[in-house]
Order: C-alpha cells, then sequence, then structure tokens
C-alpha cells in the first residue's frame, strides 16, 4: 500500500516500539546526531553520560549496548536527561517538505522535561519563516504506552488521515490506556535516586520483585512477587483485572531477554482476549533506570 501521509509524527527516544520498526541513517549537525526517522516517525534522541561520555539512545548506544555496560560496569551511575529544545528544533527544520504539518508527541509532561523542551522548541519555530505547522500533545504517557499511542497514529496518517484524527485518536487511546511492569530488582531503582537505600536493601533482603503500574501520568506499585514466572502471570492477572474481557491492543516489553519477551506474549495470548500483540524493547534510557532485567505490557482497549 502506497502511503499518503501528510502530516509527521515526532516524538522521542523514551518511546518503545516494536522489534520489527527499523530506522535509517540520522540526520546529522556538526557531528552530532540530531534524530532517527522510520517512514514518517522521527524520534529525538535521549542523552545517557557514560563516565563523563555522552551517548545518543538508539543511535550510538542501543538497548543491547547499554545491557552490555551494566553486565561490565554494575556499580556505574548512569545519567539520562531529555532532549534539549536545539535538537527538537532542528528536527522540526529537518522534516521534509513532502509533509504538510508536524504532531510532536513527546513522553507526558508530568514525568520528563521532554514536552517543556519542545514546547520551547514550538515557540522558536514560529520565528522561523516557511517551517512546518506544528501541533504539540501531551500525550499523557511513557514507554510503550506512548508506543501504542504513536503506532496508532502513524496507520491513521499513513492512509492520509487529518491532524483531527489524530488528536481525536489520542484522547479515545487515553481512556483505556496502560502499562503495567515487572522488575527482577530494585538496584539501579536505587542507584538512579528513585528509591532510598532502605527500599532497596529491603526487597533484595526479602527477594521482593515489584510489579509496577503506569496510569495517568502516575507510577506505583501495584503488587510485588518473588519469582519472574510469578511476575509474568501477575502482569496478565492485573490487566484482566481491569478490562475484564474487553478486546485489547497490546505491546509486550522486554529489556535484556527477548526469549522472557516471548514467553510473556505467549501468556498474553493465552490469558486475555487480544486483538492485537506486538512484540518490543524497552529503550536504553528506560534500561538506565530500571535495570536490564524488565518486563512490561502496555494495552488499551478497541
Amino acid at each position: 500500500m502506497v502511503s499518503i501521509q501528510k502530516i509527521a509524527i515526532i516524538s522521542d527516544t523514551s518511546i518503545a516500539l516494536p522489534d520489527h520498526i527499523s530506522y535509517e541513517k540520522p540526520f546529522i549537525k556538526n557531528g552530532k546526531p540530531v534524530c532517527i526517522h522510520s517512514q514518517g516517525l522521527f524520534l529525538v534522541p535521549n542523552t545517557i553520560n557514560i563516565n563523563g561520555k555522552e551517548y545518543y539512545d538508539q543511535i550510538n548506544i542501543s538497548t543491547g549496548k547499554m545491557v552490555e555496560f551494566m553486565n561490565k560496569c554494575p556499580k556505574t551511575n548512569y545519567l539520562t536527561s531529555a532532549p534539549s529544545p536545539s535538537r527538537f528544533l532542528e528536527t522540526f527544520m529537518r522534516v521534509p517538505k513532502r509533509y504538510t504539518s508536524i504532531l510532536c508527541i513527546p513522553l507526558s509532561s508530568k514525568l520528563s522535561a521532554s514536552y517543556s523542551a519542545a514546547q520551547m522548541a514550538v515557540n522558536e519555530a514560529k520565528n522561523i519563516p516557511g517551517i512546518h505547522e506544528i501541533t504539540l500533545v501531551d500525550s499523557q504517557a511513557a514507554t510503550g504506552s506512548l508506543g501504542l499511542i504513536v503506532l496508532k497514529l502513524l496507520e491513521i496518517a499513513r492512509q492520509g488521515g487529518s491532524i483531527t484524527h489524530l488528536l481525536n485518536t489520542i484522547k479515545e487511546i487515553n481512556l483505556s490506556l496502560g502499562m503495567f511492569g515487572y522488575l527482577d530488582g530494585m538496584y539501579y531503582v536505587w542507584r538512579s535516586g528513585r528509591i532510598p537505600k532502605f527500599a532497596y536493601m529491603a526487597s533484595s533482603i526479602l527477594g521482593i520483585k515489584p510489579i509496577f503500574r503506569i496510569f495517568q501520568n502516575n507510577i506505583s506499585i501495584a503488587s510485588k512477587v518473588r519469582t519472574k514466572k510469578r511476575g509474568m502471570e501477575r502482569l496478565t492477572s492485573l490487566i484482566r483485572n481491569e478490562v475484564g474481557e474487553s478486546e485489547l491492543n497490546v505491546l509486550v516489553l522486554y529489556g535484556k531477554s527477548r526469549i522472557d519477551g516471548l514467553k510473556l506474549a505467549d501468556l498474553v495470548r493465552d490469558r486475555l482476549n487480544t486483538r492485537s500483540v506486538e512484540l518490543g524493547q524497552f529503550n536504553a534510557t528506560t534500561i538506565a533506570h530500571s535495570g536490564p532485567n524488565i518486563l512490561g505490557l502496555a494495552y488499551y482497549e478497541g
């Protein structure tokens, strides 16, 4: 099918997308990457600082490479930062003229500085003659849940959908959008400064593995388990408790182990009423905060 997409979709590399999506060579300015792109989708990279060197998520550091770093140097602090306004602005300027406008939908404004950086870039773009019209939207979503939104937006945009259609779709998906995740430990969450040391030590001593929930801009602990097998089962049961027999679109996410991702996908097909099930990997930025042994299920009804 020939694409008639007129609206370019821009997000950032905090997003998690299915494995089958591939990217062309990144746009470069002054020796530094601006963004990666794939058939109407443009992603502005987060930065990860490792031992004083800057890496750009999904450009010169893949999730696999991030896992290698963590295996070799578990005590290193991995510092992440959102894209700068200038990188968003440069991405806006790089969108080809065959597109008539841009929809920019970064990570939730309550979870990252990415949205505010994009907002500054949009304001600056108003002073640049000939630049595309830009619509900025707060996704109210993260990682896999943002990925599901963007996947649907691309589907509609590639069929020639209007900006109104896209904005209505975001509102509709957000009504039932959710995500649960499993962490094999709290070490990297503590190292990133997101929990106190005593919480990490207690969970380690007791062998507790948390199940977290991301819903409407909030991250909370939904449950606790002691094994990965129980964690996978709990992920699906928590979603079933939320939605019952509703038909779901699901994005299954893994960190280090694709085999675990495939097992979880099988469990999802077995236990939930699914319309679609996609498999993808968490980005390097997420892995830097969570550690490599993470699994997740993002979903929405319809």
